[in-house]
Parts: structure tokens; sequence; C-alpha cells
């Protein structure tokens, strides 16, 4: 490795492949600028393929930067030409920062239509902005938002027949289940499905509490509750369809299910010791 060689081809100006080469030559040259590399180990010095070498040394040589003696059956000889190297183009010391004016001539000043001394003043950013006014952003979202309030629906008032502290208890579990507000669409719904059940308004909001519901619905409550709702139904109309079915959860035989004929349905549970039909 020559230092003197390395220390001239370092600022050289060429493309990336033919500094690699250069570089690599001038590690493995004497002080009068002859190498023996072969491709493979140029190669593994540049990281750089055997025909990006190739080319990359054909480059160097047309340049005058390299001469190369090719040898059959041996390693070519290249010599670095030194004395090129000192009159080929080089980088500037700082190429991202040139002097535009002469040396002997002062740095021209940044700003002219100031005095030295005299504070400049800041400049405003937007005239027509009050100030300490909001950012136009932040007015857009809050004015988004309020539609968007405005747009929600508001909840029904308390029903008279329901008391204020179970309302206010079935609205927790409605909260706790991420449930939008209790309109009066949903307390109609409600009531329809209580009717169906044969319980008051109370009874189910209170069941809607006891079972974490945020609504409720008739057949939920005759699978939990099938004797309350068996003896509702049978003292309203034990000959419906509700009652019946009721009466058929509470036996332990279920649901009626369309696979199955109602009227043989119907007598299983009339059938039953135990049935509305049954002996007393």
């Amino acid at each position: 490795m020559s230092n003197e060689v390395t220390v001239l081809c370092r600022p050289v100006r060429l493309t990336p492949p033919q500094k690699a080469v250069l570089m690599c030559l001038a590690d493995r040259c004497d002080d009068a600028g002859l190498a023996w590399p072969s491709l493979p180990g140029i190669g593994e010095w540049t990281c750089l393929q055997r025909t990006a070498v190739i080319d990359a040394l054909k480059a160097l040589e047309s340049l005058g930067l390299v001469s190369i003696d090719r040898r059959s059956g041996l390693n070519n000889r290249c010599r670095i030409n030194v004395d090129k190297l000192k009159t080929y183009p080089r980088k500037s010391e700082n190429q991202y920062a040139r002097r535009t004016r002469p040396l002997d001539e002062p740095v021209r000043q940044t700003d002219q239509t100031s005095t030295p001394g005299e504070l400049v003043p800041v400049r405003q950013t937007d005239q027509t902005r009050p100030p300490h006014g909001p950012e136009a952003s932040i007015s857009i979202r809050k004015a988004s938002m309020k539609h968007q309030a405005s747009r929600k629906r508001e909840p029904a008032p308390c029903p008279e027949d329901v008391p204020q502290a179970l309302m206010a208890d079935y609205l927790k579990v409605r909260m706790a289940k991420k449930a939008g507000p209790l309109t009066e669409t949903a307390l109609a719904g409600l009531r329809r499905e209580a009717g169906k059940a044969g319980i008051s308004m109370e009874a189910a909001i209170t069941a809607c509490c006891e079972f974490g519901w945020q609504g409720f619905n008739a057949d939920w409550y005759a699978q939990r509750r099938p004797q309350e709702v068996a003896s509702a139904m049978a003292t309203s109309d034990p000959e419906s369809r509700s009652a019946v079915e009721a009466e058929g959860v509470r036996l332990g035989l279920g649901p009626w299910s369309q696979t199955e004929q109602w009227h043989v349905y119907k007598a299983r549970v009339r059938g039953s010791p135990s049935g509305l039909g049954g002996a007393a």
C-alpha cells in the first residue's frame, strides 16, 4: 500500500464504481503505482460484480488514470499514472458552500434594507385573523363536533309506572353495555315485550337490571323465569301459544320448534302430569 498514491486518489472526481476500483488499486500498489490485483480480489474489496469491475477498469484506462498490461495466464499488471492524478480535476474542500465573490471583496450583507443595530419587526403571518383568535382547524373541528352532538337523539323521560331509582340503575346497565340512548321507540319495544311476557313494565326493567340486559325480550324472560311467565299466561289466556310454550319450558320440554307440529307439541305439554291439562 502506498500512502502517497492513496492521498492523490482520494479527491479525484469519478463515478462510484470507478472510484472504488481506483482506491482498491491504490491500496495494493507500491510507491511507483504498480499493482497486480485479480478481478475476484477487486470484486471482494469493492463489493462489485465482475462485469462492473471490468467496465470500471476500462473507464479508468480511457481517462488515462490507469495503464493496464494484459498478460495471458497471469494477473494483469496495472499502473496508476501518478502524474495524471496530480492534474486531474478534484473535489473542492466544501462542495456545498462555494464563494461566489473574489477573495479580496467583503462578504455581502444578507439584508440591505435594515441598518446595523436596528431591530427588524416580526411580520404577522395572517393579518385577517383576530389577535388571540382560535386556529381555523380547531374552530372547524368544534363546529363539526357540535353538529354531531345535535344529531344525537335525546333520551326519553322516565315512565310514570317505573321508579326513578330503578330507571337510573337500568341506564347504568345500558351504559356499561355501550348501548345507545333510551329513546321513546326503545321504551315502546320494551313495553311491548313486557306485555308478551305478561308482566309489568317495572318487572321487565327489574329483570334487565338483574340479568344485565340492555333490552328486554319475552323469550329470554321465559327461559329465565318460566314459572312466572307460565302463571301469568295461564291467568291471562291459558290457550294462547305463549302460555303453552312457557309451560313447556317450565316442564323442561323446551320451546316449540317448527320441526314439530303445533298440536303435537301442545298435546305433549297437556299430557304432562304437571301440565296445564294434567290430572289434578
